[in-house]
C-alpha cells in the first residue's frame, strides 16, 4: 500500500450490505450497523437496549439452540431464518459468534434474491426437461402415424369396392388430425401448418384431376396416353415426399 493509513472499522461496518448486530445474552441490542437499522426500520438510538424479539412480529430462530451452541464455544449458523417486521417477511441467513464480555455478534445476510434466483433456475430446468420430454414423445407418435397413413393410402388403392374406401379415409383423416396436434405440441408455427394444409389440398385436387382425366381417356381406349402416363409418373415422384 502507498500509505500506512488503516481503514476504519466503523466505516467497514457501515458499508456492509449485511445486517450486523451486537447483542447481550438477553438479545438486547447494543450496536446496529446501517443495514440492520434499515432492516428493523429503527434508528440506532431507538434500537439500543431493545431486545431483538420485541421488534419482530415473528422470529423463526431457535434461540435456545443458538445459546447452547455458543455456550459450547462454537459458532452458530441458520441458513434460513424468517423475520416478520411491519407485516413484511424477510428470509435471512444468520450467523452468531461469541464476543468478549458476554456479547454476541449476529450477522444476517438477505436470502430473498438468492432464493428467488434458485427458484427461477429450477423452473427453467423443469421447463427444458418438460419440453424435451414432449418433443421425444411427439416424434415417437409421428413416426407410426406416418406409417399408418401410408398404409391406409396403399390399402385404399387396392380395395376392390370403392365403398370400402370410406374406412381408409377415416384412418387418414384421424392420422392427419393427430399429426396436427403433435405439430402444435412441437411448437410448429401457424404459417408452416397453413402451408402444409395448402399443399395437402392442392395435392388432393391434383389426384382428383388425374383420376377424372384417366377415366375419360380410358373410355376412349387411351389408357396409355401421355396424359395418364404423366399422372402416374408424377404420382410416383410425389409419393416419395408424402
Amino acid at each position: 500500500m502507498a500509505s500506512g493509513i488503516q481503514p476504519d472499522a466503523g466505516q467497514i461496518l457501515n458499508s456492509l450490505i449485511n445486517s450486523v448486530l451486537v447483542v447481550d445474552d438477553a438479545l438486547a441490542i447494543h450496536y446496529a450497523n446501517p443495514a440492520a437499522q434499515q432492516l428493523l426500520a429503527q434508528s440506532s438510538r431507538k434500537l439500543f437496549g431493545t431486545p431483538l424479539p420485541e421488534l419482530l412480529s415473528y422470529f423463526s430462530l431457535n434461540i435456545d439452540l443458538m445459546r447452547e451452541s455458543l455456550a459450547a464455544g462454537q459458532g452458530f449458523t441458520d441458513n434460513e431464518v424468517t423475520l416478520v417486521i411491519d407485516s413484511r417477511s424477510h428470509i435471512l441467513s444468520l450467523t452468531a459468534q461469541r464476543l468478549p464480555d458476554d456479547f454476541i455478534l449476529l450477522e444476517m445476510a438477505p436470502m430473498d434474491n438468492q432464493r428467488r434466483l434458485s427458484q427461477e433456475q429450477l423452473q427453467h430446468a423443469q421447463q427444458i426437461a418438460a419440453r424435451d420430454l414432449v418433443r421425444g414423445l411427439a416424434h415417437e407418435i409421428k413416426n407410426p402415424l406416418g406409417g399408418l397413413r401410408g398404409a391406409a393410402q396403399l390399402l385404399s388403392k387396392a380395395l376392390p369396392d370403392p365403398a370400402l374406401m370410406e374406412y381408409t379415409k377415416v384412418i387418414i383423416e384421424q392420422a392427419d388430425r393427430l399429426r396436427n396436434l403433435v405439430d402444435r405440441l412441437l411448437g410448429r408455427s401457424t404459417r408452416e401448418c397453413t402451408l402444409r394444409r395448402a399443399y395437402i389440398k392442392s395435392r388432393s385436387a391434383w389426384w382428383r384431376w388425374c383420376r377424372w382425366n384417366c377415366r375419360i381417356m380410358s373410355g376412349l381406349s387411351a389408357i396409355t396416353t401421355p396424359v395418364c402416363q404423366n399422372c402416374r409418373m408424377t404420382r410416383n415422384k410425389l409419393s416419395k415426399y408424402c
